[in-house]
């Protein structure tokens, strides 16, 4: 008889940024200038921005993911960002926490192994996004690309904490208009796939994808 695993469906806010997400961001900082560095002539002077991003991730999963976790995810983040009149390459980072409910049926006595027990999962995401820039010189402005998403994942439960770190791709599209010479807002849709990503209780490996929609707030130097 296989072990299923109801759930109820529980999110909170992203903690603040730690220093493990800070140090993945510089890395991941300096793969980009070295992108750009390398894709573009030395002539052409991009726009850099830094900002803050908000949002909401509607999270699925190939395996166990589902039934422990069951839902979205409220995202907390930075990025930072080289712009040039038709192209830009930006770095998000993002953390992002759930929590669920284990249940393990007992198969020969009845009832549960493990009635309500309470399972915490803690994701922080980076998306490496190379894109397209329309809209001209107005105010307002659209980008479409795609790039390379990175993950790592920490469950804390009754069966022991376990961390995995996986690499998968993503697509992303969006709007912004700018609030003066140096304050942008804008808004974005992203799609990421992750492989391999999450071991729920150590009991299956599980591929991870979400629809999340982000608001953010840049300042130009």
């Amino acid at each position: 008889m296989p072990i299923r695993f109801p759930s109820r469906n529980l999110t909170r806010l992203a903690g603040p940024l730690d220093g493990h997400l800070a140090g993945r961001l510089a890395a991941c900082a300096a793969l980009a200038a070295l992108l750009a560095a390398a894709a573009l002539p030395a002539a052409a002077q991009p726009d850099f921005l830094v900002g803050a991003r908000a949002g909401y991730a509607d999270l699925s999963g190939s395996g166990l993911y589902d039934e422990v976790y069951d839902g979205g995810v409220t995202t907390l983040g930075l990025q930072a960002e080289a712009r040039w009149p038709a192209f830009s390459l930006r770095l998000a980072a993002e953390q992002a926490d759930a929590d669920g409910d284990l249940f393990i049926p007992d198969v020969v006595g009845g009832g549960n192994v493990l009635p309500g027990s309470a399972v915490e999962l803690s994701l922080d995401l980076y998306h490496l996004t190379a894109a397209y820039n329309g809209g001209g010189a107005g105010p307002w402005g659209w980008f479409a690309g795609g790039g390379v998403s990175f993950a790592d994942a920490e469950e804390d439960g009754i069966l022991g904490r376990r961390s995995n770190s996986a690499t998968g791709f993503h697509a992303a599209g969006g709007v912004r208009r700018a609030l003066g010479p140096r304050w942008e807002l804008g808004g974005e849709i992203l799609y990421y796939t992750i492989s391999d990503l999450l071991e729920v209780e150590g009991l299956v490996t599980d591929d991870l994808e979400g629809i999340a929609g982000a608001a953010t707030l840049s300042f130009a130097f």
